[in-house]
């Protein structure tokens, strides 16, 4: 019987779109990883009616998920090699001040001057019993706010935004 999986199995990882592209694995996060809005083929169902009766129903408009996780506060949310906040943002000066944006790597025909990056839930799954490890991976994704909260301990909630596939593995 395959073991339920919680948030001590979870290891969030950043990555630019350079080749290879620059990544960092985010140590002090809480578990908390979230998306929501993931559709078949990511679009919204349009259902199309003739005088108060179905005719159609297909895909129609692109639709974008959305998602959060938090990150414990220290150091600007140093990890090891970098900020995290640093990573995520590109700030000039860093580390990662010459991180490429994941929409500008080979293969992708998205254009514009958004910087994203690539984001993957790795799940453990062979250490618990599994054939394989699960995830998810995200492309193009944009944080596009960063909320920070005083406590014990202090937090930094990153929310974005998810461009481009969504893939569970």
């Amino acid at each position: 019987m395959p073991v339920v999986k919680n948030f001590t199995h979870g290891a969030a990882t950043f990555s630019d779109g350079a080749a290879p592209p620059a990544s960092l694995q985010a140590t002090f996060e809480n578990g908390d990883f979230s998306i929501s809005g993931i559709k078949e083929d990511q679009r919204e169902t349009a259902a199309y009616e003739s005088r108060g009766k179905l005719d159609s129903l297909v895909k129609s408009t692109r639709v974008y998920p959305t998602g959060s996780c938090t990150l414990k506060f220290t150091d600007g949310v140093t990890n090891g090699s970098g900020a995290v906040l640093d990573f995520l943002r590109r700030r000039t000066g860093s580390a990662y001040a010459n991180n490429v944006s994941s929409i500008k790597k080979s293969g992708s025909t998205i254009t514009g001057n958004v910087y994203t990056v690539d984001m993957q839930l790795d799940i453990e799954g062979t250490d618990l019993g599994d054939s394989a490890d699960h995830g998810i991976q995200l492309e193009h994704v944009e944080v596009n706010s960063i909320d920070f909260a005083e406590g014990d301990p202090n937090t930094v909630t990153l929310n974005f935004t998810v461009y481009g596939d969504v893939v569970f593995f």
